[in-house]
């Protein structure tokens, strides 16, 4: 199975983003980098390939250096206040599973 019990966890992520306008109003982006990931496991399950599976026992302090890619849309409100949507994708790596997620956001630029 791919699902795991995860008590408690975080992450903190630097990405580079790149941004196409589409129209004065409009800007889709695409963003890429490392994420610090580290979780407590609530359960004991497996995770990994069959070639090189590990097993996370309930209560493991776990942590890695994981890659995470998105994109999304903006739109600009005024010159000032946008609002958007992103989805992203943290990569699975050693004992960390790989991660989706969506935002929506409202920005204000000074």
């Amino acid at each position: 199975t791919t699902d795991h019990n995860i008590k408690s966890a975080f992450d903190v992520a630097l990405m580079a983003k790149v941004m196409y306008p589409v129209n004065p109003s409009v800007n889709l982006f695409a963003d890429a980098g490392a994420a610090y990931s580290a979780y407590t496991a609530g359960d004991t399950f497996k995770i990994g390939t069959t070639k090189d599976p590990k097993t996370v026992t309930k209560g493991d302090k776990v942590h890695a250096i994981v890659p995470i890619f998105g994109a999304g849309v903006a739109y600009n409100i005024n010159q000032n206040v946008s609002v958007g949507a992103e989805a992203s994708y943290q990569v699975a790596v050693k004992t960390v599973p790989s991660n989706y997620w969506g935002a929506v956001d409202l920005r204000y630029t000074f």
